[in-house]
């Protein structure tokens, strides 16, 4: 039986980001039901959100697919 860490990432959109086993996939809380498909990715980084918008704090995600795609999430919600 193989076993694989789940990671979860909120952010201020209302969308959670769930990874797993080399795959990423994103759910929008704001509507219900929607769920996009597992999709393999190359790197997933924490970069600050003021290299977006100057003078905000926090960090977004940067996800990078094996298509090439790059994906930058919202800021992200701290855990607590």
């Amino acid at each position: 039986m193989a076993t694989a860490t789940l990671e979860i990432y909120r952010t201020e959109s209302g969308s959670v980001y769930e990874v797993a086993d080399g795959r990423v996939r994103r759910a929008a809380t704001s509507r219900i039901g929607e769920v996009d498909q597992w999709q393999p990715y190359v790197a997933i980084n924490r970069i600050p959100a003021a290299l977006f918008t100057p003078g905000t704090a926090g960090e977004v995600l940067e996800i990078l697919l094996e298509s090439g795609q790059r994906i930058y999430t919202s800021r992200l919600i701290p855990p607590g």
